[in-house]
């Protein structure tokens, strides 16, 4: 699935909604944020690396946006409002544990488990191999991120994953555009050249192969199906076979790009929805005195 920013087709109804939501419409507020619950939990989670994590600061997140709904005024679009404040709350986050765990990308190498004759285990079913295979690159692609500086990884997941543009990626960071580019492509330069250098869904001559990995640590039984915390959550289910010789077709850089914008592809979950519905129902929100 490619993740988009919120097409700009939908600003006009966002910005209804949101006018409608400040007058105390409640289907209105409860539209807004099924609109913004997808892109605000994946922001949260590219950001934060565990999905549990990511589901409770997106809840935070929406709290702080339907809360927040009576102040805007139309000086940028509301998706752009939404992500300001969203950016705002994930930078200013206590750290989480996964950024003191991951180092530095040039520390990186240091985990790849050089077992090129690691073989499944006979007892390891096709279906739970796919598992463990597209476990091992969403914790890769997770992990590469959480190696990047706060700063650089939220850049590089508006510019690069939400292919938005410099204006609208520094208006959200409030930053200049000239400033947004070099955080950008500073952030790319360290991914693209780890990745070119390590993996081998980007070089297959590489020496960190998923399926390898996967074996390992099958094997050592650090993975398996009850400790998952991706695959299992994932919105398409693809085969990764599939899926690998798919992202071989593309030149090499390209591959890198896709892989960041596709995994890992998990749905929003829709208690955030229903959470803010039970609060705003409760009274709790009095700027909007939501019946």
């Amino acid at each position: 699935m490619r993740l988009k920013f919120i097409a700009k087709e939908d600003n006009v109804m966002l910005e209804n909604l949101a006018e409608r939501a400040k007058q105390g419409d409640a289907g209105a507020l409860d539209d807004l944020v099924r609109q913004l619950n997808e892109p605000i939990y994946k922001l949260a989670l590219r950001m934060l690396y565990h999905p549990s994590d990511a589901e409770d600061a997106a809840q935070e997140i929406m709290i702080k946006i339907v809360t927040h709904v009576g102040a805007f005024q139309g000086k940028c679009s509301f998706k752009t409002y939404a992500f300001r404040i969203a950016t705002n709350h994930l930078r200013t986050l206590r750290r989480r544990k996964p950024e003191f765990e991951f180092g530095p990308l040039d520390e990186m190498a240091g985990r790849i488990v050089e077992e090129r004759a690691a073989r499944w285990n006979e007892n390891t079913s096709e279906a739970h191999q796919n598992l463990f295979v597209r476990e091992i690159l969403y914790h890769c692609l997770q992990a590469l991120l959480m190696a990047l500086d706060r700063e650089r990884r939220l850049a590089y997941i508006l510019g690069e994953i939400f292919d938005l543009t410099g204006e609208q990626a520094a208006h959200i960071l409030d930053i200049t555009p000239e400033a947004f580019r070099k955080r950008l492509s500073r952030a790319r330069k360290g991914l693209r050249e780890f990745m070119l250098q390590y993996c081998a869904l980007i070089r297959p001559d590489n020496p960190c192969r998923c399926e390898q990995q996967a074996a390992h640590f099958s094997q050592t039984g650090e993975l398996c199906v009850k400790k998952l915390i991706f695959a299992h959550k994932d919105a398409s289910n693809p085969d990764y076979r599939t899926f690998f010789r798919r992202l071989g077709e593309l030149d090499e850089l390209k591959r890198v790009r896709t892989l960041f914008k596709t995994c890992p592809d998990l749905a929003a979950p829709d208690t955030i929805v229903r959470r803010i519905r039970k609060m705003a129902s409760s009274g709790q929100f009095e700027l909007l005195r939501l019946d």
